[in-house]
Parts: structure tokens; sequence; C-alpha cells
């Protein structure tokens, strides 16, 4: 959802690309990052699917991963892209109303 909705503007890498446009429309209304909220759902009901145990340990890191990220990209957004202070006052990083 998250990818349709960022069409053009998705990049596996933490980067403003040229003309760079704040996307508040869609699931961004609400959710800052729904693609990391994906990933951390996946990976949680994984475990929970397959009841293994050791995979723990897996989910715990990517989910550290996923929030080293996020930090990442808050702090570049934040210092470069026009509007996205105030948007950060009106969404949730990734659940509503947790981060």
């Amino acid at each position: 959802m998250g990818i349709v909705t960022l069409k053009n503007h998705f990049s596996n890498k933490v980067e403003l690309q040229t003309n760079h446009q704040l996307i508040q429309s869609g699931i961004y209304t609400i959710i800052r990052h729904p693609i990391y909220c994906g990933i951390i759902l996946q990976a949680i009901s994984t475990i929970l699917l397959l009841n293994v145990r050791f995979a723990i340990i897996f989910v715990v890191w990517a989910i550290i991963g996923v929030l080293v990220r996020i930090k990442n990209e808050e702090r570049s957004l934040s210092t470069n892209l026009t509007g996205y202070v105030e948007y950060r006052k009106k969404s949730s990083a990734l659940f509503l109303g947790i981060y």
C-alpha cells in the first residue's frame, strides 16, 4: 500500500530525490512509515504462525534495524524536506498512537 502511494518516490536508500515531495495522502495521512510497519507485523506474525521460538532473535534484530532506519530517515527528512516537521505532529511513525 505504501509503495503504491509513493510511486516513483520509493527508494531503498535514505536520500532525497530531485523534486522530492512530501506525500501525505492514502495511508500516509496517518502513518509516516507504513512499509516498515508492514515489515514488523510480518516478522511478528511469522513467528506466531510457525511457532519457532529461536526466530525471535532474528525478529528482534530486524525490528531494531527498522527503528534505526526510521530514526535516520526522520532526521534527514526533518532537516531537508519542507513541511515534514509539521507532518510529524499530525501522524504516527509506525503504529497509531503508539510510536
